[in-house]
Protein backbone atom coordinates (compact mmCIF):
# COMPACT_ATOMS: atom_id res chain seq x y z
CA UNK A 1 0.00 0.00 0.00
CA UNK A 2 2.68 1.82 0.74
CA UNK A 3 4.02 1.88 -2.83
CA UNK A 4 0.77 2.00 -4.28
CA UNK A 5 0.37 5.45 -3.04
CA UNK A 6 3.94 6.85 -3.09
CA UNK A 7 3.73 6.13 -7.15
CA UNK A 8 0.46 7.67 -7.13
CA UNK A 9 2.03 10.75 -7.09
CA UNK A 10 4.78 10.35 -10.26
CA UNK A 11 1.61 9.67 -11.99
CA UNK A 12 0.02 12.69 -11.06
CA UNK A 13 3.23 14.23 -12.35
CA UNK A 14 2.47 12.02 -15.61
CA UNK A 15 -1.60 12.78 -16.04
CA UNK A 16 -0.71 16.89 -15.17
CA UNK A 17 1.43 16.94 -18.35
CA UNK A 18 -1.16 14.98 -20.36
CA UNK A 19 -3.15 17.24 -19.44
CA UNK A 20 -0.90 20.28 -20.48
CA UNK A 21 0.75 21.22 -17.72
CA UNK A 22 4.70 22.01 -17.82
CA UNK A 23 6.64 20.96 -15.17
CA UNK A 24 6.82 24.57 -13.81
CA UNK A 25 2.83 23.90 -13.00
CA UNK A 26 3.34 20.99 -10.89
CA UNK A 27 5.94 21.18 -7.75
CA UNK A 28 6.89 17.96 -6.33
CA UNK A 29 8.07 17.85 -2.56
CA UNK A 30 8.68 15.82 0.93
CA UNK A 31 10.25 14.74 3.94
CA UNK A 32 12.11 12.27 5.48
CA UNK A 33 12.55 12.43 9.14
CA UNK A 34 14.38 9.83 11.71
CA UNK A 35 14.77 10.18 15.30
CA UNK A 36 16.65 7.56 17.38
CA UNK A 37 15.04 7.96 21.28
CA UNK A 38 16.02 6.45 24.51
CA UNK A 39 13.88 7.18 27.48
CA UNK A 40 13.93 6.27 31.15
CA UNK A 41 10.89 6.56 33.50
CA UNK A 42 10.28 9.41 30.73
CA UNK A 43 5.88 8.71 30.24
CA UNK A 44 5.36 7.41 33.43
CA UNK A 45 7.73 8.36 36.32
CA UNK A 46 6.51 5.94 38.61
CA UNK A 47 6.83 2.89 36.69
CA UNK A 48 10.70 1.87 35.16
CA UNK A 49 9.98 -1.21 33.65
CA UNK A 50 7.41 -0.44 31.59
CA UNK A 51 9.04 2.80 30.23
CA UNK A 52 12.28 2.06 29.80
CA UNK A 53 13.78 1.31 26.24
CA UNK A 54 15.41 2.87 22.68
CA UNK A 55 13.31 3.13 19.75
CA UNK A 56 13.16 4.70 16.35
CA UNK A 57 10.62 6.98 15.22
CA UNK A 58 10.15 8.07 11.60
CA UNK A 59 8.13 10.09 9.44
CA UNK A 60 8.27 10.38 5.46
CA UNK A 61 6.01 13.04 3.78
CA UNK A 62 5.16 13.35 0.13
CA UNK A 63 3.62 16.14 -1.91
CA UNK A 64 2.45 17.00 -4.63
CA UNK A 65 0.97 21.42 -5.89
CA UNK A 66 -0.84 21.58 -8.99
CA UNK A 67 -1.16 24.96 -10.66
CA UNK A 68 -4.35 24.91 -12.50
CA UNK A 69 -4.68 28.00 -13.50
CA UNK A 70 -3.68 31.89 -12.47
CA UNK A 71 -6.55 31.60 -9.53
CA UNK A 72 -6.78 28.07 -8.56
CA UNK A 73 -3.86 25.48 -7.13
CA UNK A 74 -4.13 21.68 -5.41
CA UNK A 75 -2.13 20.67 -2.62
CA UNK A 76 -1.70 16.72 -1.79
CA UNK A 77 0.39 15.11 0.71
CA UNK A 78 1.08 11.60 2.03
CA UNK A 79 2.56 10.70 4.72
CA UNK A 80 3.70 7.83 6.65
CA UNK A 81 4.84 7.42 10.81
CA UNK A 82 6.57 4.51 12.11
CA UNK A 83 7.65 3.63 16.00
CA UNK A 84 10.13 0.65 16.05
CA UNK A 85 12.11 -0.02 19.10
CA UNK A 86 11.77 -1.72 22.55
CA UNK A 87 8.70 0.07 23.83
CA UNK A 88 6.65 -0.04 20.98
CA UNK A 89 5.82 -1.28 17.58
CA UNK A 90 3.85 1.06 15.80
CA UNK A 91 3.09 1.40 11.39
CA UNK A 92 0.23 3.77 10.80
CA UNK A 93 0.44 2.97 7.46
CA UNK A 94 0.03 5.35 4.28
CA UNK A 95 -2.53 8.54 5.47
CA UNK A 96 -3.36 11.42 3.97
CA UNK A 97 -2.19 14.42 5.68
CA UNK A 98 -3.42 17.26 3.16
CA UNK A 99 -5.39 17.62 0.06
CA UNK A 100 -6.76 20.59 -0.46
CA UNK A 101 -8.31 23.11 -3.16
CA UNK A 102 -6.45 26.74 -3.04
CA UNK A 103 -8.12 29.41 -4.59
CA UNK A 104 -6.08 32.95 -4.57
CA UNK A 105 -7.40 35.32 -6.96
CA UNK A 106 -4.61 37.36 -8.25
CA UNK A 107 -3.87 40.88 -7.82
CA UNK A 108 -6.37 40.48 -4.48
CA UNK A 109 -5.73 39.78 -0.96
CA UNK A 110 -8.14 36.97 0.20
CA UNK A 111 -7.93 33.25 -0.30
CA UNK A 112 -9.75 30.08 0.20
CA UNK A 113 -8.99 26.85 0.80
CA UNK A 114 -11.12 23.74 1.05
CA UNK A 115 -10.44 19.98 2.14
CA UNK A 116 -8.14 18.34 4.80
CA UNK A 117 -5.18 20.88 5.76
CA UNK A 118 -2.63 21.62 8.45
CA UNK A 119 -3.88 25.18 10.02
CA UNK A 120 -0.32 25.83 10.71
CA UNK A 121 1.37 27.44 13.69
CA UNK A 122 -1.02 30.44 14.88
CA UNK A 123 0.56 32.78 17.08
CA UNK A 124 2.97 31.52 20.27
CA UNK A 125 0.90 27.98 19.44
CA UNK A 126 -0.75 28.61 22.85
CA UNK A 127 -3.71 27.14 21.14
CA UNK A 128 -2.80 26.02 17.90
CA UNK A 129 0.02 24.42 16.45
CA UNK A 130 1.23 22.08 14.06
CA UNK A 131 2.71 19.46 16.25
CA UNK A 132 5.59 19.02 13.72
CA UNK A 133 7.83 17.63 16.12
CA UNK A 134 5.33 14.88 16.70
CA UNK A 135 3.05 13.09 13.77
CA UNK A 136 1.74 16.58 12.69
CA UNK A 137 -2.23 17.97 12.94
CA UNK A 138 -4.66 18.21 9.78
CA UNK A 139 -8.29 19.29 9.52
CA UNK A 140 -10.69 18.79 7.23
CA UNK A 141 -11.69 22.21 6.89
CA UNK A 142 -12.98 25.43 5.15
CA UNK A 143 -10.16 27.95 6.03
CA UNK A 144 -10.58 31.98 4.30
CA UNK A 145 -7.48 34.06 4.56
CA UNK A 146 -6.96 38.25 4.17
CA UNK A 147 -3.53 39.52 4.26
CA UNK A 148 -2.52 43.16 3.32
CA UNK A 149 0.87 45.30 4.54
CA UNK A 150 -0.38 45.35 8.05
CA UNK A 151 -2.80 43.18 8.82
CA UNK A 152 -3.90 39.53 8.42
CA UNK A 153 -7.23 37.27 9.12
CA UNK A 154 -7.94 34.13 9.01
CA UNK A 155 -11.36 32.18 9.92
CA UNK A 156 -12.12 28.25 9.90
CA UNK A 157 -14.82 25.54 10.03
CA UNK A 158 -13.43 22.08 10.56
CA UNK A 159 -14.87 18.56 11.45
CA UNK A 160 -12.03 17.12 13.76
CA UNK A 161 -13.52 13.49 14.12
CA UNK A 162 -12.34 12.84 10.56
CA UNK A 163 -8.68 13.83 11.20
CA UNK A 164 -8.47 11.20 13.83
CA UNK A 165 -8.31 13.12 16.92
CA UNK A 166 -9.43 10.85 20.09
CA UNK A 167 -12.65 12.63 21.24
CA UNK A 168 -16.59 12.45 20.50
CA UNK A 169 -17.76 11.94 16.96
CA UNK A 170 -18.95 15.35 15.37
CA UNK A 171 -16.47 17.16 17.32
CA UNK A 172 -16.02 20.48 15.41
CA UNK A 173 -13.53 23.71 15.60
CA UNK A 174 -13.92 26.93 14.27
CA UNK A 175 -12.08 29.78 14.58
CA UNK A 176 -11.17 33.78 13.36
CA UNK A 177 -7.47 34.64 14.11
CA UNK A 178 -6.81 38.45 13.30
CA UNK A 179 -3.16 39.93 13.30
CA UNK A 180 -2.35 43.29 13.65
CA UNK A 181 1.76 44.42 12.73
CA UNK A 182 1.62 48.26 12.95
CA UNK A 183 5.59 48.13 13.77
CA UNK A 184 8.46 45.42 14.98
CA UNK A 185 7.88 47.14 18.96
CA UNK A 186 4.04 45.99 18.95
CA UNK A 187 2.50 43.57 17.34
CA UNK A 188 -1.09 42.02 18.26
CA UNK A 189 -2.88 38.70 17.79
CA UNK A 190 -6.70 38.45 18.61
CA UNK A 191 -8.91 35.57 18.31
CA UNK A 192 -12.22 34.01 19.35
CA UNK A 193 -11.94 29.68 19.08
CA UNK A 194 -15.08 27.39 19.24
CA UNK A 195 -15.29 23.62 20.46
CA UNK A 196 -18.43 21.78 19.76
CA UNK A 197 -19.37 18.02 20.25
CA UNK A 198 -21.95 15.87 20.38
CA UNK A 199 -21.66 13.49 23.00
CA UNK A 200 -21.11 10.01 22.25
CA UNK A 201 -20.10 7.26 25.39
CA UNK A 202 -18.05 9.20 28.10
CA UNK A 203 -17.96 11.97 26.37
CA UNK A 204 -19.95 15.13 27.51
CA UNK A 205 -21.64 17.18 25.19
CA UNK A 206 -19.58 20.52 24.93
CA UNK A 207 -19.81 23.60 24.13
CA UNK A 208 -16.58 25.51 24.44
CA UNK A 209 -15.45 29.03 23.48
CA UNK A 210 -11.65 30.41 23.98
CA UNK A 211 -10.92 34.23 23.58
CA UNK A 212 -7.62 35.73 23.43
CA UNK A 213 -5.37 37.95 22.74
CA UNK A 214 -2.02 38.58 22.55
CA UNK A 215 0.75 41.47 22.53
CA UNK A 216 4.50 41.00 20.92
CA UNK A 217 7.45 42.22 19.79
CA UNK A 218 11.55 43.17 19.29
CA UNK A 219 13.81 46.03 19.03
CA UNK A 220 17.00 45.92 16.99
CA UNK A 221 20.18 47.60 18.69
CA UNK A 222 21.50 47.14 22.03
CA UNK A 223 20.94 44.05 23.38
CA UNK A 224 17.99 43.30 20.48
CA UNK A 225 14.93 42.74 22.87
CA UNK A 226 11.84 40.79 22.66
CA UNK A 227 8.72 39.94 24.66
CA UNK A 228 5.59 38.07 24.34
CA UNK A 229 2.64 39.01 26.50
CA UNK A 230 -0.62 36.72 26.14
CA UNK A 231 -3.63 35.95 28.00
CA UNK A 232 -6.72 33.57 27.57
CA UNK A 233 -10.14 33.07 28.73
CA UNK A 234 -12.43 30.18 28.44
CA UNK A 235 -16.39 30.15 28.95
CA UNK A 236 -19.06 27.98 28.04
CA UNK A 237 -21.01 24.48 29.17
CA UNK A 238 -19.96 20.50 29.37
CA UNK A 239 -22.92 18.73 30.30
CA UNK A 240 -25.67 20.27 32.64
CA UNK A 241 -22.29 22.41 34.05
CA UNK A 242 -20.38 25.48 33.06
CA UNK A 243 -16.74 25.61 32.05
CA UNK A 244 -14.78 28.91 33.07
CA UNK A 245 -11.09 28.73 32.29
CA UNK A 246 -8.31 30.82 31.94
CA UNK A 247 -4.54 30.82 30.92
CA UNK A 248 -1.58 33.37 30.97
CA UNK A 249 1.85 33.65 29.59
CA UNK A 250 4.80 36.00 29.15
CA UNK A 251 8.28 35.92 28.00
CA UNK A 252 11.24 38.21 27.68
CA UNK A 253 14.74 37.56 25.74
CA UNK A 254 17.69 39.36 25.07
CA UNK A 255 21.31 39.08 22.76
CA UNK A 256 24.34 39.45 25.27
CA UNK A 257 26.73 41.16 23.57
CA UNK A 258 29.34 38.23 23.92
CA UNK A 259 31.39 35.57 22.04
CA UNK A 260 28.92 33.49 20.35
CA UNK A 261 25.51 35.87 20.85
CA UNK A 262 24.50 34.05 23.52
CA UNK A 263 20.77 34.37 23.43
CA UNK A 264 18.76 34.17 27.16
CA UNK A 265 14.94 33.99 27.84
CA UNK A 266 12.88 33.94 30.69
CA UNK A 267 8.98 32.28 30.25
CA UNK A 268 6.67 32.13 32.91
CA UNK A 269 3.15 30.52 32.19
CA UNK A 270 0.15 29.48 34.52
CA UNK A 271 -3.22 28.17 33.82
CA UNK A 272 -6.19 27.14 35.45
CA UNK A 273 -7.10 24.16 37.36
CA UNK A 274 -10.25 22.56 39.27
CA UNK A 275 -10.18 22.45 42.69
CA UNK A 276 -13.78 20.75 42.96
CA UNK A 277 -13.23 18.01 40.20
CA UNK A 278 -16.69 16.64 41.34
CA UNK A 279 -18.70 18.94 40.71
CA UNK A 280 -20.80 19.65 37.18
CA UNK A 281 -19.21 22.85 36.67
CA UNK A 282 -15.17 22.58 34.89
CA UNK A 283 -12.83 24.77 35.68
CA UNK A 284 -9.34 22.99 34.22
CA UNK A 285 -7.80 24.65 31.11
CA UNK A 286 -8.20 23.19 27.63
CA UNK A 287 -5.45 23.94 25.91
CA UNK A 288 -6.61 22.58 22.98
CA UNK A 289 -3.69 22.30 20.04
CA UNK A 290 -0.98 23.48 21.92
CA UNK A 291 2.15 22.76 20.60
CA UNK A 292 4.32 21.73 23.80
CA UNK A 293 7.49 20.89 22.03
CA UNK A 294 10.19 22.42 22.99
CA UNK A 295 7.63 24.88 24.60
CA UNK A 296 8.68 23.98 28.05
CA UNK A 297 11.48 21.42 27.66
CA UNK A 298 12.68 19.05 25.97
CA UNK A 299 11.08 16.32 27.36
CA UNK A 300 7.74 17.10 26.72
CA UNK A 301 6.13 16.41 30.03
CA UNK A 302 4.19 19.88 30.50
CA UNK A 303 1.78 20.93 28.81
CA UNK A 304 -0.06 24.27 30.10
CA UNK A 305 -2.93 23.24 31.78
CA UNK A 306 -3.88 23.24 35.99
CA UNK A 307 -0.28 24.56 36.20
CA UNK A 308 2.63 27.25 37.17
CA UNK A 309 5.80 26.96 34.94
CA UNK A 310 9.15 28.84 34.83
CA UNK A 311 11.01 28.80 32.48
CA UNK A 312 15.08 29.74 31.76
CA UNK A 313 16.95 29.22 28.61
CA UNK A 314 20.21 30.58 27.35
CA UNK A 315 21.38 29.73 23.90
CA UNK A 316 24.69 30.04 22.10
CA UNK A 317 25.41 30.77 18.53
CA UNK A 318 29.09 30.45 17.93
CA UNK A 319 28.75 29.56 14.21
CA UNK A 320 25.99 30.15 11.53
CA UNK A 321 24.92 26.99 11.10
CA UNK A 322 25.84 25.89 15.21
CA UNK A 323 24.13 26.89 17.97
CA UNK A 324 24.00 24.72 21.80
CA UNK A 325 22.07 25.75 24.88
CA UNK A 326 20.68 24.91 28.09
CA UNK A 327 17.55 25.48 30.41
CA UNK A 328 15.55 24.42 32.98
CA UNK A 329 11.55 24.36 33.79
CA UNK A 330 10.46 24.67 37.25
CA UNK A 331 6.44 23.46 37.46
CA UNK A 332 3.83 23.36 39.97
CA UNK A 333 0.07 22.45 39.77
CA UNK A 334 -2.22 25.04 40.47
CA UNK A 335 -5.05 22.78 42.01
CA UNK A 336 -3.72 19.07 43.29
CA UNK A 337 -7.60 18.01 43.57
CA UNK A 338 -8.05 18.34 39.58
CA UNK A 339 -8.72 14.83 38.30
CA UNK A 340 -8.05 15.61 34.30
CA UNK A 341 -4.02 17.84 34.67
CA UNK A 342 -1.40 16.69 34.12
CA UNK A 343 -2.36 13.56 32.98
CA UNK A 344 1.40 12.89 32.85
CA UNK A 345 1.59 12.76 36.50
CA UNK A 346 -1.26 10.90 38.37
CA UNK A 347 -3.94 13.60 37.98
CA UNK A 348 -6.51 13.05 41.07
CA UNK A 349 -4.58 10.69 42.64
CA UNK A 350 -3.86 11.84 45.70
CA UNK A 351 -6.25 14.83 46.42
CA UNK A 352 -3.80 16.40 49.09
CA UNK A 353 -0.59 16.08 47.45
CA UNK A 354 2.21 18.77 47.42
CA UNK A 355 2.07 20.86 44.62
CA UNK A 356 5.58 21.02 43.27
CA UNK A 357 5.71 18.84 40.50
CA UNK A 358 9.18 18.95 39.90
CA UNK A 359 12.34 20.32 37.61
CA UNK A 360 14.01 19.43 34.65
CA UNK A 361 17.53 19.92 33.11
CA UNK A 362 17.76 20.05 29.37
CA UNK A 363 21.33 20.45 27.32
CA UNK A 364 20.37 20.19 23.40
CA UNK A 365 22.54 21.32 20.02
CA UNK A 366 21.22 22.30 16.68
CA UNK A 367 23.09 22.04 13.37
CA UNK A 368 22.14 22.80 9.93
CA UNK A 369 24.19 21.25 7.53
CA UNK A 370 22.21 22.74 4.21
CA UNK A 371 18.58 24.84 4.04
CA UNK A 372 17.73 20.72 3.63
CA UNK A 373 18.98 19.24 6.00
CA UNK A 374 19.12 19.63 9.87
CA UNK A 375 20.47 17.83 13.06
CA UNK A 376 19.48 18.45 16.52
CA UNK A 377 20.51 16.68 19.65
CA UNK A 378 18.76 16.90 23.12
CA UNK A 379 19.25 15.57 27.03
CA UNK A 380 16.62 15.99 28.88
CA UNK A 381 16.74 14.75 32.76
CA UNK A 382 13.50 15.46 35.08
CA UNK A 383 14.03 15.21 39.00
CA UNK A 384 10.02 14.64 41.09
CA UNK A 385 8.57 17.05 42.97
CA UNK A 386 6.20 16.44 46.16
CA UNK A 387 3.37 16.49 43.97
CA UNK A 388 4.89 13.27 41.93
CA UNK A 389 6.17 11.54 44.65
CA UNK A 390 2.80 11.76 46.26
CA UNK A 391 0.61 10.19 43.94
CA UNK A 392 3.03 8.15 42.38
CA UNK A 393 4.81 6.94 44.85
CA UNK A 394 8.16 7.70 43.13
CA UNK A 395 11.80 10.50 43.91
CA UNK A 396 13.42 8.65 40.53
CA UNK A 397 14.79 10.96 37.94
CA UNK A 398 13.85 10.32 34.49
CA UNK A 399 15.68 10.64 31.15
CA UNK A 400 15.23 11.45 27.68
CA UNK A 401 17.16 11.83 25.31
CA UNK A 402 17.26 12.02 21.43
CA UNK A 403 19.09 13.41 17.78
CA UNK A 404 17.03 14.66 15.49
CA UNK A 405 17.35 14.07 11.71
CA UNK A 406 14.81 16.30 8.84
CA UNK A 407 15.85 16.02 5.29
CA UNK A 408 13.67 17.81 3.16
CA UNK A 409 13.42 17.87 -0.86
Amino acid sequence: MTRVKFVFLFLLGLAAQAFGYSTNDLQLDGEIRVRPEYQGKYADPGNYSADQGDFISSRVRLGARLKIDEEVAARIDFQTNHLYGQTAVVKDGVRLYQGFIDFSPPQKRWSLKLGRQCLGAMGSELLVGNDDFGPGISFDAVRINHESPRRAFTAWFSQRSETGSLGADDSAFSGMWLTLTPSTAANFDVYALSNRNIPRGVFLRESLVTAGARMHGSWTGALSPGYSLEGVRQFGSSGSGSIGAWAVEASGEITLDLPAKPRARLMYGAASGDAAPRDENDRTFNPLFQDIHPRYGDADLFTLSNMRIVNPKIEFFPASRFSFGTQAVFAAVQEPADIISPANFGAGTNPSAGKFVGSEYDLFFNYKRSKNLTFSFAWARFFPGAYVKDNLRTSSPSDRFYIHSRLTF
